[in-house]
């Protein structure tokens, strides 16, 4: 799980961007659930498991929240 975008860097940002890795695709939305649920404020949840520039991008800037 990769923390990227604006919350990164500030905590007032208006929304968390997450990248993951590692879900089953029937696991994905049940996941996002359960963030957007817990969490203060609107969530981008982004599947970091296909290799493309963005999802290289967010790999190399992003801060490691786990794995």
């Amino acid at each position: 799980m990769i923390l990227f975008g604006s919350s990164r860097e500030r905590r007032d940002a208006n929304d968390i961007d997450i990248g993951v890795t590692g879900l089953a695709p029937e696991s994905f939305f049940d996941f996002c659930w359960e963030l957007y649920r817990d969490l203060s404020k609107p969530l981008d949840v982004v599947d970091l498991s296909k290799d493309c520039l963005f999802n290289r991008l967010v790999e190399r800037e992003g801060v490691v929240l786990y794995g």
